[in-house]
């Protein structure tokens, strides 16, 4: 389909956008301590270590690439989360190269623009997991089935195998969206089978369904060269790149077997409805646009409607049904329904014949992706290492780095550099095993008993409670390690619940503090620890916030 010179400059717009919007800043915040144990592991195995698949952890697709990526840049903060902002902007790219002719020609640029300033996406475009990755290959995967329909062509069978092989070593919910689009396929199977027993009346898209699986039938060679493909990628990854060929099948197994048994456990326990008051917050665009897929259908309905709407249904009946669900997640839901919506915008456009009703969907569209961005940009740029929205979740505190700027002060003034003595209890190991990864004085301890020998001593708030009267030579300052948004606010909703806002005194005010003003109902919660210097270490002056003759806990 050709491009025209407005479309260009408008598409251009919006991957500056983009790009700014990734690749900004992206050390400044506190590392996550999923991300710290993410970004140690792949420089760990820069440094000679040996990877063993564990799905507690999700694939090793993260580990070697960004492992590869600090070969090339270095590790630091910023190239640690170098390949999510990568995937994140290419996500944006890769709408108007695959799905331009689906989404015409306004709904390509609307469906970049809320890709672009979606809350979930900006933010987990910029956080070291998984999910942003697996959110690109599924976009890949769903493209692929649509070309394949109106272009039955080999080369989107194998970019198929591709994208499911390195999704699969991403993270173990390609199950899920495996699930979803053979479950599809299998569906229009079962449609042409109907329509060819004249059971129902067949149509222009069923007959392009038909075609394409004959084409399928014919191309077994392009079936199994995808295979191949999605074989050997997965084979590379999770055997360590033939290092650890022994474990492969039992590594594949336990990527079912385990996840099943770990989402079971509800390690991230958040209700039903949680990805509902996700959208309703932070994804109104999507949330309302998509739904009006109700009144916009009429006779244009065609194969990638079908498929946008199954995806989306499955994927939030899905999500809200296994056992863990969590904020990074929420990617998984929105990019269906943000495709949706764009479809919609398009249609509702190029179905007016009215230039005033026209500019009204325009209007309402950039609206609500405004408000959108009002919430994603804060959240991204301005609190996103303090929880004051739930999208941020659980979260390293802005503490933690206050202290290492305290452990580089010192190893400075004392001349130790990395090989400055520091003891850490077990609760504060993460995420300062990535901050001091250059430290190789570093005591990674159990619970203390009584002071160690290191004069830079971190503990938990209840080893300072039961012991700190025996560190009379140090002293020590209360830090929070991490803080959290007060959930139990929404967990406890009932459908009396909504009632309750209305009959209970600040129940509504505090709603409007959050949802416009983003003050958290309730007070942050946190986990605490103590930070002790021997005294020595402030002969020479105080160290802010660390003074000789001062303890602050």
């Amino acid at each position: 389909m050709r491009i025209a010179r407005w479309d260009t400059a408008l598409f251009t717009l919006i991957l500056i956008i983009a790009f700014l919007t990734r690749f900004m800043d992206l050390g400044s915040r506190a590392y996550h301590h999923d991300e710290s144990i993410h970004a140690h592991t792949a420089w760990s195995i820069l440094q000679g270590a040996k990877y063993e698949y564990d799905p507690v952890y999700h694939g090793p697709f993260l580990y070697f690439a960004e492992a590869l990526l600090f070969k090339v840049l270095g590790a630091s903060d910023y190239s640690g989360r170098l390949l999510p902002a990568i995937f994140g902007f290419a996500l944006v790219l890769a709408i108007p190269m695959l799905l331009r002719r689906e989404l015409g020609r306004h709904g390509t640029w609307i469906a970049m623009l809320a890709i672009t300033l979606s809350t979930g996406f900006m933010y987990f475009s910029r956080f070291n997991r998984n999910d942003i990755f697996v959110a690109f290959w599924t976009l890949i995967v769903m493209s692929c089935l649509i070309r394949f329909v109106s272009s039955p062509e080999r080369k989107w069978v194998l970019l198929t195998g591709l994208a499911f092989g390195f999704s699969f070593a991403t993270k173990e919910n390609t199950y899920i969206s495996g699930f979803v689009f053979v479950s599809f396929v299998i569906l229009m199977g079962a449609w042409v089978l109907l329509a060819r027993a004249k059971l129902i009346s067949e149509s222009a898209v069923l007959k392009k369904i038909s075609k394409a699986f004959l084409a399928l039938r014919q191309d077994l060679t392009g079936i199994a060269v995808a295979l191949v493909l999605f074989a050997v990628i997965v084979g590379l990854f999770m055997s360590s790149f033939l290092i650890n060929l022994a474990n492969l099948p039992q590594s594949i197994l336990l990527s079912l077997t385990q996840w099943i048994e770990i989402s079971g456990t509800e390690r991230v326990n958040q209700p039903w409805y949680f990805y509902l008051i996700f959208l309703a917050v932070y994804e109104v665009f999507a949330l309302v646009f998509s739904l009006l897929i109700l009144v916009s259908i009429k006779n244009r309905v065609g194969l990638f409607v079908f498929m946008v709407v199954y995806w989306a249904v499955a994927n939030i009946y899905i999500y809200s049904v296994v056992g863990e669900k969590a904020p990074w997640i929420s990617v998984h839901v929105i990019l269906p329904l943000i495709l949706l919506a764009a479809w919609c915008a398009n249609a509702l456009i190029e179905a007016s014949k009215s230039r005033v009703k026209q500019i009204s969907v325009v209007v309402s569209m950039l609206v609500l992706i405004s408000w959108t961005a009002r919430n994603s940009i804060p959240v991204t740029f301005a609190h996103g290492d303090v929880p004051v929205d739930f999208v941020i979740y659980t979260q390293t505190s802005r503490d933690v780095k206050t202290a290492l700027s305290v452990i580089e002060t010192v190893a400075n003034r004392e001349g130790t550099g990395t090989e400055t003595a520091i003891y850490l209890e077990s609760e504060s190991h993460w995420p300062y095993a990535w901050y001091l990864r250059e430290y190789s004085n570093v005591n990674y301890g159990p619970v203390l008993y009584a002071p160690p020998e290191e004069k830079i001593v971190l503990v938990s708030m209840n080893t300072a409670n039961s012991v700190g009267a025996q560190f009379g030579n140090y002293t020590g300052v209360r830090f929070k390690l991490r803080e959290w948004f007060p959930e139990h606010v929404y967990k406890s909703w009932e459908l009396s619940s909504i009632g309750d806002l209305f009959t209970e005194k600040g129940n509504l005010k505090r709603l409007f503090g959050f949802y416009f003003r983003r003050i958290p109902p309730d007070d942050l919660g946190s986990t605490d620890f103590v930070m002790y210097l021997h005294k020595d270490l402030l002969a020479n002056g105080p160290i802010p916030p660390f003074s000789w003759w001062q303890l602050e806990y």
